[in-house]
């Protein structure tokens, strides 16, 4: 990280700050074609993962940030923290439904009475 900051970022993280994702998307489309230095890169994608409308795409691009740069970057250990704190706060998956077992044995003692119950057909008329 440098000492300067870069007008674009700056002005990309003010506008996500006050909420105004696409004010802020155009800052970062305009700022990640030109005028970012190598060191400015992942505050460049921390910004651009938060100004995304559809959380899977914002989960996908801090998670690759987050695989990207090692723990000494700030924005990859941001992201890092986002993702496990999401994790934490996501409820538990539902579990299983399953059939229970007296449904399945009564499917099955269905079946095998109309099997029992069901006339078999002759095939010649002597052997009936």
């Amino acid at each position: 990280m440098t000492a300067r900051h870069n007008p674009k970022l700056t002005r990309a993280n003010i506008a996500l700050y006050t909420g105004d994702y696409a004010e802020a998307r155009r800052w970062l489309s305009d700022g990640l074609t030109e005028g970012i230095a190598p060191e400015d890169i992942p505050q460049a994608l921390w910004l651009e993962a938060h100004t995304q409308p559809d959380p899977a795409e914002r989960t996908r691009r801090l998670t690759a940030l987050a695989a990207q740069y090692d723990a000494s970057n700030p924005y990859a250990d941001l992201a890092r923290a986002a993702l496990e704190a999401e994790r934490l706060a996501a409820p538990p998956p539902a579990p299983r439904q399953r059939w229970p077992l007296w449904a399945l044995l009564g499917v099955g003692v269905v079946v095998v009475a109309a099997a029992l119950l069901t006339p078999i057909p002759c095939v010649t008329p002597t052997a009936c």
